[in-house]
């Protein structure tokens, strides 16, 4: 009977986290660790953090424009994918380079719209070298976007006006990505304004139930069969 409660304890926990957070819960005892920690360009109070640098790599321009690339930031949270002829010749041009630079969202005029930001912003630019001319897409680039807990949505800023992008998120992976037209600064957005306190919920009543589980495990190892007994 102590068995048969122990084992209905784990799973009524479990289904406690599923149910109270809506985020994304991995299966319990599947072998996978937790997302990597996220680096705040402004950590929220008590977080320990590594703060998020600036990254830059220049692409080459070949015949037909720039070449295929696949840019990333050295801790994977900003990502930008150009294919092939994504930023066409321009004169005697050799190169683009490129720029991420992270940012604290509450720190950008004008403040993004609403959904609310989550995580850093990232402004991401093209300059064509030697000439420093900026250099702007003719085809649509893919930014790819790791959030701290919950996303739905990417905005982009361009001068002073905010577009919300049209963006498939992998809750999986808490990385959201969309098709943008022009560069610009970048923030993952939307979800509920309590979605990191729900996170760390999930954690603490996943951890409960393992524990339970480990604890259920051990007593039947300590259990003689009943025909081992004297």
């Amino acid at each position: 009977m102590k068995k048969f409660a122990f084992g209905l304890a784990a799973v009524a926990l479990y289904v406690v986290a599923v149910v109270v957070t809506r985020v994304p819960v991995r299966p319990l005892y599947d072998g996978s660790g937790p997302p990597r920690p996220y680096n705040w360009v402004k950590p929220p109070s008590g977080f320990k953090n590594t703060k998020p640098k600036p990254f830059s790599q220049s692409v080459d321009i070949g015949a037909r424009g720039t070449v295929a690339a696949n840019l990333a930031t050295s801790d994977g949270q900003a990502v930008l994918i150009a294919p092939e002829g994504s930023f066409a010749k321009h004169g005697s041009d050799t190169s683009v380079r490129f720029r991420f630079v992270p940012l604290d969202p509450a720190t950008i005029k004008p403040p993004p719209v609403k959904p609310k930001p989550q995580g850093n912003a990232y402004r991401i630019t093209g300059t064509y070298e030697p000439s420093r001319a900026d250099a702007v897409p003719v085809h649509n680039v893919t930014v790819l976007l790791r959030y701290p807990a919950m996303a739905a949505t990417v905005l982009r800023l361009q001068g002073t006006s905010w577009t919300m992008l049209k963006a498939q998120n992998l809750a999986s992976t808490l990385q959201i990505y969309a098709n943008t037209s022009a560069l610009g600064t970048f923030v993952a957005a939307g979800g509920h304004s309590n979605a990191l306190i729900l996170w760390y919920i999930t954690g603490g009543l996943s951890f409960l139930a393992a524990i339970l589980g480990l604890l259920l495990g051990l007593r039947e190892r300590r259990t003689p069969a009943s025909g081992e007994r004297n």
